[in-house]
């Protein structure tokens, strides 16, 4: 069994569909449950539910279904993020983190909200013109994580650009996330630069993770085709500037939201 964990469009999806291709692993891409209300709930610290109780009915029918098939289950969701110690409790499970370039993933977020219609921080609590203010109106929004009472940027927070609430969001995630990888063993985790990564890379992995390897050129394909991208979901170009082509201003907020860890993490 294990989990595959990453800020939001970090390529979380695209390696699920990599690694599911594999013919010994069933991978889900957000299974239902998909644990949006639970996971923000949780991670401010008002779940009024036990959290393993709600991993277990969650996801314990789904485990067994997939072992009697003779498979290893496996799923993916940003939402597992401040599940990870009761996960590691109940299950045992590997863990595989990815980790995208802080810019890329700005980029991304920035494109999502325009080109696919979404919402990216789009709630009453992130614009107070928003009509949007129960979790049931828009769970996957209402899932990401925002400044806590008393953290820095919370009382701003309505104020702040998408921008840099996207840069904001792409540092607490991460740093959330080496916080929670921290605590597991190494034998139980692996990390992945999907953008940077290469066959060898993606073969380690499914060694790691006992799957059975794909053809080196259906991985070296499916590397190439930017699964999960705007171009692939939606058919849809990119709109918002890449990195190079950021001017100071927008350098400049990102460096003040994220500069520090994404320099740490040895992005450029």
């Amino acid at each position: 069994m294990f989990y595959i964990i990453g800020c939001a469009r970090s390529g979380t999806t695209a390696i699920a569909k990599i690694l599911g291709r594999c013919e010994n692993v069933e991978v889900g891409v957000e299974l239902l449950p998909n644990l949006c209300i639970e996971s923000r709930n949780l991670y401010q610290n008002n779940l009024k539910i036990n959290p393993k109780t709600v991993l277990t009915e969650a996801r314990n029918n789904q485990i067994q279904q997939v072992n009697n098939k003779g498979k290893i289950f496996a799923d993916k969701n940003v939402n597992y993020l401040p599940f990870i110690p009761h996960m590691s409790k109940l299950w045992n499970p590997k863990y595989l983190f990815v980790i995208r370039d802080g810019k890329d993933v700005v980029r991304s977020l920035m494109d999502w909200h325009s080109l696919s219609r979404g919402n990216i921080f789009g709630r009453k609590e992130d614009d107070i013109t928003s009509k949007v203010v129960k979790p049931e109106q828009d769970w996957w929004d209402y899932s990401r994580i925002r400044p806590l009472v008393g953290e820095t940027y919370y009382d701003e927070w309505p104020n702040l650009s998408r921008f840099e609430k996207c840069s904001w969001y792409w540092n607490k995630y991460n740093l959330e996330l080496l916080k929670q990888m921290d605590s597991i063993p190494d034998e139980k985790k692996m990390t992945i630069k999907l953008s940077s990564s290469n066959v060898d890379e993606i073969l380690e992995i499914m060694n790691f993770l006992n799957l059975k390897p794909i053809k080196i050129e259906e991985i070296n394909f499916l590397l190439k085709k930017r699964i999960n991208s705007s171009r692939d979901r939606f058919n849809i170009e990119e709109n918002f500037p890449r990195k190079l082509n950021w001017g100071n201003d927008l350098n400049l907020k990102f460096e003040k939201f994220a500069g520090k860890l994404y320099e740490e993490l040895g992005f450029n």
